[in-house]
This record gives structure tokens, C-alpha cells and sequence, in this order.
């Protein structure tokens, strides 16, 4: 009769990479979200929209300009007078987003290490 020895590194590689590959989507996901999505005020009007970018940019917060309305250049998602109620916590997280994501990656490196 032999003993089947544990092995620890073994038995949690499922849960390894399924986390693995659940950081690797969130990093993905956040660094999307940070290039296309963003917050656009009109010149003249307190409201603000929510929208996502024809074209990459890292500007989290702009302006636009009287001269061409918003829905021609962005895909409005959201709008609300003054500010949108997740604002803030967008505006955080996305300005923090450059060390998230390196922290995803970073975690993400160190499980897929055998």
C-alpha cells in the first residue's frame, strides 16, 4: 500500500488560475474603461455626460466646445445636471488607474509562476 503525499501547490492551481485570469480581464477591463470612457461638460451648460470615445484619450474630464454638440462626437451614456451621482468615485478610480493596473499584472505575473 502506498501514501499519496498533499501537495498544496497542486491542489489550489484551479483557484490560481481562475484567479489569474480574472486579474488579467479586470487590468484589461480597467485600462479600457480608462482610454474610452469618459466625463465631457458643455461650455455653457452645468451638465455633464457620461460618454464613450470615438478615439483613445487619457483625458478622464473635458470641455466641449459650443461649436459642435456632444452627440456628434461621443456616445453619450449618462447625463445629469451638475454632476453625475458616480462621479466622484469614477473620476478616483480612473486617476488611479495607471498603479492598478500595474498591481493586476503584478499579481497576475506572480500566479501563473509555478
Amino acid at each position: 500500500m502506498s501514501l499519496r503525499v498533499f501537495h498544496p501547490h497542486k491542489a489550489f492551481r484551479p483557484v490560481k488560475r481562475a484567479l489569474c485570469g480574472s486579474f488579467f480581464a479586470l487590468a484589461l477591463g480597467l485600462a479600457l474603461a480608462r482610454l474610452f470612457t469618459g466625463i465631457v461638460y458643455e461650455y455653457d451648460d452645468p451638465t455633464s455626460y457620461f460618454v464613450v470615445k470615438h478615439r483613445p484619450s487619457l483625458d478622464i474630464i473635458q470641455e466641449n466646445s459650443a461649436s459642435t454638440p456632444i452627440q456628434q462626437q461621443f456616445l453619450v451614456l449618462d447625463a445629469d445636471e451638475n454632476e453625475l451621482l458616480y462621479q466622484p468615485l469614477y473620476v478616483f478610480i480612473m486617476k488611479w488607474a495607471a498603479p492598478e493596473i500595474a498591481l493586476l499584472l503584478c499579481l497576475t505575473w506572480f500566479l501563473r509562476r509555478p
